[in-house]
Formats: C-alpha cells, structure tokens, sequence
C-alpha cells in the first residue's frame, strides 16, 4: 500500500505543480516580475518567483496523499509530514521575501535557522545520525544525554545548509529542477526501502513537483525558480532526512551541491552574495552567437559549473546535463549504500 501512496503523491503533485506553474508563468510575466537570462546571446527576461508554483502545488499534494495514506494505516502518524510542510512554507516564505527584496548574505542564513522551528518543536524524528558503521546517538553520548544539541543545533544547521547549498548549485536552465527531481526521487526510493512512510511521500511529493516544474524551467526556461524554489528545496529536503532518520544517505544523495558550496566557500573564504561578485563573473563569462557558454578565467567564487566551463565552450543543456550526471552517480552510491546498510 506505502508504494501505491507514494506513487500517487508523485502523479498529484505532478499534475498540480504543472497546472500551477503555467499559471504563474504567465501571472509572473505580466506583473514584470523578471530575471536576465545572462547565459543566452540576446539576454532574454523569464519570469521569476515560479517557485511560487511549487510551493502551492506541494502544499495541495503532500497533505492530500498522507491523508490517504492514513486512511489504508490508521496508525500513521501526520506529525512528521506536517513538520516538514511546515519546514518547507517557511523556507519558501523566506524565499519569496528574498526575492522580492534581496535579503543580505548574514540575514538570510539566520531566517533559514529559524525555518526549522517545526521540526525543533515537534520533535518528528530521532535525536541520532546514522553512519554505515556507527550510530551517534545524542540521547546517550558518554552518559549524558545531548539531545537538545541534536534539535537545538544540528537540525537547524541542516535545515539551513541544504537550503543554501540547493540554492548555490542553481542559476543555469533545468539544473535546480533536474537535480531536484534526481535527490527527491532517490530518497523516496530509499525511504519506501527503509520503512518510513512519512519520508517517502515528502520526497515523492517533492520529486513530482520538480518534474513538473522542469517541464517549463529547462532550455530555453520559461520560468525561473527564484529563491522561492531553491531554499524551499533544500530545506524541505534536510526536514525529509530528519523525519526518515537518513541524514547521512542524504549528504551522500547532495554531494554535487556540497561539493559546489564547499569549492565557492574556500575560494572567498567567507560567506557571501552572488551579487558582490556579479561583474567579475559577467567580464569572465563568454556566450557566443550561436549560444555556447564557457568563462575564460576562473573568477571567485569557484564552482563546479564554473570548472566545467573554463575554457570548454559548449552548449547550456550540456553544462547541465554533466551536472546531472554525477548528481545520478550520488544517488546510486546512496542507494547502494541503503541496501548495503539497510
């Protein structure tokens, strides 16, 4: 019955996420709410903000397949899926805010702490983190019991990283979209594997509405995300790994993200806005005529895409279709990891 749900939870959010996102598109479009698209020749405006669509047709899906779901298992318990829909509002709350008014690099990390709040308060998950070989429990570490460390610190850190990392390895057509759909359906896979129903229908969910979305953000995009797609993202995402109990296989699922973050990170040596580094980038970047993109010097902040296309011309589906690639290479390490664990 868990897979027939999950499967479900996947179509619904898929059909209104997509129905959602045409008609914000076009809502978008005609409020001015726009973006450049810096890697096309003709810099083009795309609406932006579509996450938007996102955040509604998850908020009608997810609650829509649990109630289902508890109909067939009248034991399951709703907390943990409204803890992380909570997580996930919050996020893209804070997203949308940041999209419209451009949050500073030291406010919007402490927002996105304060996102997990749901998870901190209603305590959805286990004060452990599990590893191949080793099971940290915070309820007895040497006799003590540092459980509040677990809600407290390590909760809202991975609340806010995830968003941050998610929303770092973006900016390019399809790829916050494709590596969403690549990490959500990965995890549904290794939740309904697990036995956590609450963490499958999150990911399955999410996993829905990130094809859906695809559809319209891939080359050439109609649509952008905006922060209000990439943090709820990422944010949803760490609530699913606390519910499921899989922290560890989602850091191994999100490596390409971490990998990315980690590289921009200690090329500045601190935290920052993508804005403070704008006309370095665009003075290195490169667009022919005919659409290809490369950078002709590695400018900080370092990232993957950036390594990818230094001094390698080539196509934007190209770019993220590599990027993808190893995002799939994570993901079956994960999963043979959950089997190997499991």
């Amino acid at each position: 019955m868990l897979q027939s749900v999950v499967a479900f939870a996947f179509v619904l959010s898929f059909a209104v996420t997509f129905g959602c996102t045409r008609y914000f598109t076009a809502l978008l479009g005609r409020m001015g709410i726009a973006g450049v698209d810096g890697h096309k020749p003709h810099k083009p405006h795309v609406p932006e903000m579509g996450g938007t669509a996102i955040l509604l047709g998850y908020s009608v899906a997810l609650p829509s397949a649990a109630l289902i779901y508890l109909h067939y298992a009248p034991g399951f318990d709703l907390t943990p899926v409204a803890a992380a829909l909570g997580v996930f509002l919050i996020a893209g709350a804070i997203g949308v805010v940041d999209d419209l008014r451009k949050l500073s690099h030291r406010v919007k990390p402490l927002l996105l702490l304060a996102a997990a709040a749901p998870l901190v308060l209603l305590r959805t998950g286990v004060a452990e983190v599990r590893l191949p070989f080793l099971t940290v429990d915070f309820a007895g570490v040497m006799g003590h019991d540092l459980s509040l460390l677990y809600w407290l610190v390590v909760v809202p850190l991975g609340v806010t990283g995830a968003a941050n990392v998610t929303n770092m390895l973006a900016g390019f057509n399809g790829l916050m979209s494709g590596l969403g759909v690549v990490s959500c359906a990965t995890l549904a896979v290794i939740s309904v594997y697990l036995g956590q129903p609450a963490a499958a229908l999150v990911f399955a969910a999410m996993a829905g509405a990130q094809l859906a979305f695809l559809y319209f953000n891939r080359y050439p995009a109609r649509v952008f995300p905006g922060d209000a797609g990439t943090l709820s993202l990422g944010a949803l995402v760490a609530a699913g790994l606390v519910i499921g109990n899989i922290e560890f296989l989602g850091v191994v699922v999100l490596l390409p993200q971490i990998v990315n973050a980690s590289m921009s990170l200690l090329s500045v040596g601190r935290f920052f806005e993508e804005k403070q580094f704008r006309e370095e980038k665009m003075s290195a970047l490169n667009v022919t005529s005919d659409g290809l993109i490369s950078f002709t010097r590695l400018e900080k902040p370092i990232t993957l895409c950036k390594i990818l296309l230094y001094n390698r011309p080539q196509r934007e589906y190209a770019l993220v279709f590599k990027v993808i690639i190893l995002s799939v290479i994570s993901a079956l390490l994960a999963l043979w990891l959950a089997v190997a664990w499991g």
